[in-house]
């Protein structure tokens, strides 16, 4: 069940057309699960800044249920951080990217819980 929500100030036509079906596919990777199981949300053209300024910036909230750990969190930070920059052009300098660990039967699909 991983998911990430993407809000930056980086403008809607600006996004590349793959840019959701390239981010599931890496999300996937990164936890290790099927892209059938990967939920993206991207909140562009939002009203932001990132130390002061408007510059293209963003934040990321990725979570998964029960296999975060800290390794996996600085290889994601890193590939998530090299996505963003080549493909909508926020440098990793300008964007957090929080890690959340969700247990189980905090999270419902399909009428049940994980």
């Amino acid at each position: 069940m991983p998911r990430i929500v993407v809000q930056t100030n980086v403008a809607e036509s600006a996004v590349p057309p793959t840019f959701m079906q390239d981010l599931t596919s890496l999300i996937a990777e990164i936890m290790g699960k099927p892209e059938s199981y990967v939920g993206v949300t991207l909140q562009a053209g939002s009203k932001m800044t990132f130390g002061g300024t408007e510059e293209p910036c963003a934040m990321c909230n990725v979570s998964n249920v029960g296999s975060s750990n800290a390794s996996r969190n600085k290889t994601g930070s890193k590939k998530i951080s090299d996505f963003m920059k080549k493909a909508i052009g926020v440098p990793a300098d300008r964007m957090y990217i929080f890690f959340f660990d969700t247990d189980g039967h905090n999270v419902g699909w399909s009428g049940h819980t994980f």
